[in-house]
């Protein structure tokens, strides 16, 4: 039998013809050797694959879809992925040599991390560092503990990029991958629910450079991906409301779930008050949906009442017709 590698790395690609042999070359020049590398590419028309191809390394397992979105390519690679840690690379993305070899030795010393990042220089299309850009303040390399973490999410949304990331590959399985009606937070939602079983560690090296080309990125704040977001971030939200991440809402929120005796059902909507106070368009439809679910129960409505008054209801009148205006706004 063969001797599985330490690690799988998942490069999902399409159409980076021009940045695609850069991003893969960055991962073969890894100081550690003991890696697979599984590329999905995502029915490509600029001839990336091609160049794929080209690059001799038996390492490298390619998997060429023929139509654009037709399965989720990250999803698809796990299921070849026989390493105990997950990398995840992109396209046009590029690592630092030792990026594979730093995150291994922060695992191995730390056994409770679900995933390990690093920190990022942002480029241009030329490789070169770039400060000026709408992605400047939205990676971050501050640590913080589980709760903490779990907090931030919810409060503000991702921080971390996909690229920097590794992972236990028995906490991705245990969770179920990614969630594939997802189409621009997928890694957010996942992030989610690794942060509900275990730590994470961000390293203060910038191990992993993001290429930014304008507003080209598929996550770069055009008007169709600010609105898909709004929608997806309200969806992410309700992971608060599953395992493995409910069970900490005491934690997560104390100084907004004050009672160690109330209910899941008082916790639930007292966390759903906080989000209406929040007030930004994907809170709201977070809150509106989750409190509507839970008054189409008879009994629990009127517990709702009892506990919180019929003003609630009210409440969730008021901020259901706000919703259409609130969502012309961006993140």
């Amino acid at each position: 039998m063969a001797k599985k590698p330490a690690v799988s790395v998942i490069l999902a690609s399409y159409n980076h013809a021009r940045f695609v042999e850069r991003a893969l070359k960055s991962v073969l020049n890894q100081t550690i050797k003991d890696f697979e590398i599984i590329i999905v590419d995502d029915g490509s028309t600029d001839g990336t694959p091609e160049i794929i191809e080209k690059i001799n390394d038996s390492r490298i397992r390619l998997i060429k879809l023929k139509e654009n979105r037709a399965v989720h390519p990250r999803n698809l690679a796990l299921g070849f992925a026989q390493g105990k840690y997950i990398a995840f690379q992109n396209s046009d993305d590029e690592w630092l040599e030792t990026k594979l070899e730093k995150q291994l030795e922060i695992f191995e010393k730390n056994k409770s991390l679900s995933a390990c990042f690093t920190s990022v220089k942002i480029i241009n299309e030329n490789g070169q560092e770039q400060t000026e850009t709408w992605a400047k303040d939205i990676f971050r390399s501050e640590n913080h503990s589980q709760i903490e973490w779990l907090r931030h999410f919810f409060d503000y949304g991702n921080c971390l990029a996909i690229a920097s990331a590794v992972v236990r590959k028995n906490a991705i399985i245990k969770l179920g991958s990614f969630r594939e009606s997802l189409v621009q937070l997928s890694d957010y939602d996942l992030w989610i629910r690794l942060a509900g079983l275990g730590n994470f560690f961000v390293t203060s090296e910038q191990l992993t450079k993001i290429r930014i080309i304008g507003n080209t990125n598929f996550s770069a704040p055009s008007g169709e991906a600010s609105r898909r977001s709004k929608f997806e971030f309200a969806e992410v939200l309700g992971r608060y409301l599953e395992k493995p991440v409910s069970k900490y809402l005491r934690k997560i929120f104390s100084d907004i779930i004050i009672s160690n005796n109330s209910s899941e059902l008082i916790n639930i909507v007292s966390l759903i008050k906080y989000a209406w106070k929040i007030k930004t368009p994907y809170h709201r439809l977070f809150a509106n949906s989750s409190f509507g679910k839970l008054i189409d129960d008879r009994k629990k409505r009127n517990k709702i009442v009892k506990v919180f008054g019929s003003d609630i209801i009210l409440q969730y009148i008021h901020n259901k017709s706000t919703i259409e205006y609130s969502l012309q706004t961006t993140i």
